[in-house]
């Protein structure tokens, strides 16, 4: 059972699962801390490492989401060979919510090497296309990535997906193709 400042939900998951990605899967979005107790459960460890058993009552605090904008800042920091202006295009941001797009985001072929832990605090309406860079890892964050329409990843260097993969929430197709 996971009690936030404003609601108490059961979280259901496998003893193998990690605790912040089973908790963020279950309220779709980050966790900043997750408290067992007075102690915090650190991200990546999971109920079984924990003990945490049916019935366990766990407190969560979640991260505030990056707006669009921060993530941009983030990749441009990471990606220091492209420009705001090549990775912001013609993105519309919605105006009561800055974390969620509301059509595409075109990012392929930029050469893109690495996302930020922000990616994962997006919500793309449309489609989000990362094909043909050169990422070799995802964030561990990727999983609360919220795409509306296809997501494409085919062309890269990803040879493994971070555990989080399997939250997350993609409207359309998924292309893996072509990678390690």
């Amino acid at each position: 059972t996971v009690t936030t400042d404003a609601e108490t939900r059961t979280v259901s998951a496998r003893p193998t699962d990690a605790v912040h990605d089973a908790i963020a899967a279950e309220f779709g979005r980050p966790v900043g801390e997750a408290l067992l107790g007075d102690d915090a459960v650190p991200p990546g460890e999971s109920f079984e490492q924990w003990g945490i058993e049916d019935g366990a009552r766990l407190s969560v605090s979640f991260r505030a989401r990056k707006t669009f904008d921060e993530v941009v800042d983030n990749m441009f920091k990471l990606n220091n060979h492209l420009t705001r202006e090549v990775l912001m295009g013609s993105v519309e941001v919605d105006a009561e919510d800055a974390s969620r797009v509301k059509g595409a985001v075109w990012w392929h072929e930029k050469g893109i090497k690495v996302l930020p832990e922000s990616i994962g605090d997006l919500t793309v309406g449309g489609f989000l296309s990362l094909y043909n860079n050169k990422l070799a890892t995802l964030p561990a964050s990727f999983g609360s990535l919220t795409v509306g329409g296809h997501l494409w990843l085919g062309e890269n260097n990803l040879a493994t997906l971070p555990a989080s993969f399997g939250s997350l929430t993609v409207g359309g197709g998924l292309s893996l193709s072509r990678n390690n």
